[in-house]
């Protein structure tokens, strides 16, 4: 790799060498069944140089390094203007990556796959689950002609679990998982929580449209956090999409609430020790107690708003340019109860998992709509069975200034977002019939 840019630095005035490597090793059960175990490794090649004030980017695969300088030499004829000065050499952030727990074989995996199945299948004869449970290795390395040279290896576990179940005209699905640097009790929770939602699902209710008091899940919160990481990004704000652009140090959400990304999370499912350009990992408050603190940044979109890159400019899994994107999400509130009080203290709500459909609004409005996937009716405290055919709306920008009821004290991870329970005030229900 410093061959390749001491070349480089003969042609052109800047040069970075970006270098990922992943081997995972997948296995997969589908209809109770062993489908099928893989093993497979891949590397992502990416050299960017600026030649004559202008952008050259070229990426392969595999070891030969050499055709890279030849095809970005080529493409800086087209390419785009470009002024900014690649990081120099930085002082890394001691972050905890991976863990001796997630050295797992084969066998293991399997044996894991096995039980989640196994235990799946007791729960009814016609029931179909799945399973997907895999090891990730990952080796990151950053040279640049600046004086940059990082590397990192972080391995991850992750574990996907379904289940499905048809009864006549009745169609119940439900999913649960995990990833993280450490493996603990991601097995036992994923069985637990896909055995509690079929037993509940087995029964449905009818519901009628009105307010409720919802409860959203750390899982289907992912639909409620998107419109703030869409405002938040740093590319929104410099194109002009998002309403937040003047609203740095203003006060637009409840003092209870207070988003963050951090990739130094110790075996977060997104830490690191640098981004995509080379910049270190950090945290950054998005939102502090309601105020809008922080936009997320690469090079690019910091320089644009007079702003310093927070370290968020990460890049595909093909090695592509980067572009501002959130490593892992933190949402804190401050009034918590444990969750067994938080359900205890609704009279009639709504527990939502999943929504279907969501991701299809303009989230620069802040408003979400979608069919409620997988959600239960709550009376007196408990839960009494499954609701159907019905939808919620929000407007997330209000629900979190005036509408925040709580949160429970447990948090939990869905994929690359940390969050409580989320309890909500006075959220339209719309219900079929």
């Amino acid at each position: 790799m410093q061959d390749l840019i001491v070349k480089a630095k003969e042609q052109a005035q800047q040069a970075e060498l970006y270098q990922i490597t992943v081997t995972e090793t997948p296995v997969r059960y589908e209809n109770n069944k062993l489908k099928g175990i893989d093993a497979r490794s891949r590397q992502i090649n990416a050299l960017r140089i600026v030649k004559d004030g202008k952008l050259g980017f070229a990426t392969s695969t595999g070891d030969n390094l050499q055709p890279l300088l030849d095809m970005a030499v080529t493409n800086a004829q087209f390419g785009r203007e470009w002024d900014l000065p690649l990081p120099g050499a930085a002082s890394l952030p001691q972050v905890e990556l991976t863990h001796p727990s997630t050295v797992l074989d084969t066998d293991t995996l399997v044996g894991m796959g096995e039980k989640l199945v196994g235990r799946l299948s007791k729960c009814h004869p016609d029931l179909l689950a799945s399973a997907d449970i895999s090891t990730r290795q990952t080796t990151t390395k950053l040279i640049n002609s600046q004086g940059f040279a990082g590397e990192y290896s972080k391995r991850t576990f992750s574990i996907l679990g379904g289940a499905d179940l048809t009864e006549g005209k009745n169609f119940l699905s439900l999913y649960a998982g995990f990833i993280s640097g450490k493996l603990e009790d991601q097995l036992e929770k994923t069985i637990a929580s896909l055995v509690e939602n079929f037993e509940y699902g087995r029964t449905n209710v009818p519901v009628k449209s009105d307010k409720y008091t919802v409860i959203f899940t750390p899982q289907g919160l992912g639909d409620i956090l998107s419109p703030l990481l869409e405002c938040a990004n740093g590319l929104a704000v410099e194109k002009g999409f998002s309403p937040w652009k003047d609203k740095l140090g203003k006060k637009l959400f409840s003092e209870q609430f207070s988003l963050y990304d951090d990739a130094t999370i110790p075996f977060g499912p997104a830490s690191c020790l640098f981004d995509g350009e080379g910049t270190p990992a950090q945290s950054t408050a998005i939102i502090e107690k309601g105020v809008v603190n922080s936009f997320i940044h690469n090079m690019v979109t910091a320089k644009a708003l007079g702003h310093k890159s927070t370290g968020n400019g990460f890049r595909s899994k093909n090695g592509e340019l980067s572009s501002p994107g959130n490593s892992n999400v933190v949402l804190d509130i401050t009034e918590t109860q444990p969750l067994e009080q938080l359900l205890g203290s609704v009279q009639q709500g709504i527990l939502i998992h999943s929504l279907m459909g969501a991701w299809a609004g303009n989230p620069y409005g802040g408003q979400v709509n979608g069919n409620i996937l997988l959600g239960f009716l709550i009376e007196d405290g408990r839960i009494i069975g499954r609701v159907k055919d019905c939808m919620v709306s929000v407007n997330v920008f209000e629900a979190l200034n005036h509408q925040v009821l709580g949160a429970s004290s447990e948090k939990e991870w869905a994929w690359n977002v940390l969050a409580p329970h989320l309890k909500l005030k006075d959220i339209a229900i719309s219900a079929k019939g």
